[in-house]
């Protein structure tokens, strides 16, 4: 029950556009439930692209790795598609290095 209401705070913060408040609440959540990282990491990415700013790109992006390395069958492949977006927006339109410089050091974090 605790994980569920910890999850609805989450989700009514991303949803209220109290973005930052929603990073801190699926950061908790993550931390409750190891099953809730990818979830967690995914909207955490999309709060942080919300917020904006170069900082912001690169937190999401880091969390969007995250949710993606981590093989939810619901969660991964979106949070996939989506730091890719996010990486080849930035590095005009190529995927040289993502591997690198993205998924490798998300793999290392999600151990």
């Amino acid at each position: 029950m605790e994980i569920e209401f910890q999850r609805s705070v989450a989700s009514a913060e991303f949803e209220g556009g109290r973005f930052q408040n929603a990073i801190s609440e699926y950061r908790a959540l993550a931390g409750m439930d190891r099953g809730q990282r990818a979830i967690s990491n995914l909207f955490m990415c999309r709060s942080h692209l919300e917020i904006g700013g170069p900082d912001q790109i690169n937190q999401a992006m880091a969390r969007c790795a995250d949710a993606a390395v981590l093989n939810d069958v619901t969660y991964s492949g979106p949070a996939r598609a989506l730091v890719e977006q996010i990486y080849t927006t930035n590095t005009g339109g190529t995927l040289e290095g993502f591997d690198d410089n993205v998924m490798a050091p998300a793999r290392a974090r999600m151990r």
